[in-house]
């Protein structure tokens, strides 16, 4: 259930600059400050830190593996580009 008043808002994530040799640090610090504000709601709602940062990893874990299995993404003809 949403607790509006416990609820703190998320830090906004940054767009990543136009290097993209420092892609992974960057993408990490950009989604840092959102990420210790999950922990840090998640302990205070009274669950274990290392569990709720053994979540966070399998979650993310989970997705990529989804994200893998689906492999690229089928390309639909344009309308009307295909002969019936």
């Amino acid at each position: 259930m949403f607790d509006a008043a416990r609820r703190v808002a998320m830090p906004v994530i940054n767009a990543p600059n136009d290097n993209p040799r420092d892609d992974d640090l960057e993408c990490q610090q950009a989604l840092e400050p959102s990420f210790l504000s999950i922990v840090e709601e998640a302990v205070a709602a009274g669950w274990p830190r290392r569990l709720v940062l053994q979540s966070l990893g399998d979650l993310a874990d989970n997705l990529w593996t989804d994200e893998e299995q689906l492999g690229p993404r089928p390309e639909l003809p344009a309308v009307g580009s295909f002969d019936p």
